[in-house]
């Protein structure tokens, strides 16, 4: 007998959990670093840190909500990936365990993708619809 769950309540549960995880955890990252020249320690060569927290902000909001929405669920893990890579490397780096979880999880998902319980599976039915009609 086996007690695994269909892929599709698998990749909703994994998303619902990554995607509430990730929303809630947002890191203040529009505070002015003290030298514009360099954020975290790392040179910036020409770029603005006001870009940066901007690009930044707007990712940790709109991506995670992606993922529990289940619209374009693989860019939203391949995105919240790169976003849990910089934070690991330059920000954050004892924080290993938590990130090697979210990177476990997006990856996932970036394999397996969204389930029919989403957008994106929605949208792949209605394609397929029209097109075989």
């Amino acid at each position: 007998m086996s007690l695994s769950m269909p892929t599709s309540s698998q990749a909703a549960a994994l998303a619902l959990a990554v995607g509430t995880a990730l929303a809630l955890a947002q890191a203040p990252v529009h505070a002015q670093p003290a030298d514009k020249e360099k954020c975290f320690g790392v040179a910036l060569k020409g770029k603005t840190p006001e870009l940066g927290a901007t690009l930044a902000s707007l990712g940790e909001h709109v991506l995670p909500l992606m993922l529990l929405l289940g619209l374009g669920t693989r860019f939203a893990a391949l995105g919240l990936l790169v976003m849990t890579a910089v934070i690991q490397l330059l920000v954050y780096p004892a924080a290993d365990p938590t990130h090697g979880v979210w990177a476990a999880v997006l990856l996932w998902l970036m394999v397996r993708g969204p389930g029919a319980v989403s957008i994106d599976h929605a949208l792949a039915v209605r394609r397929n619809r029209s097109t075989a009609g």
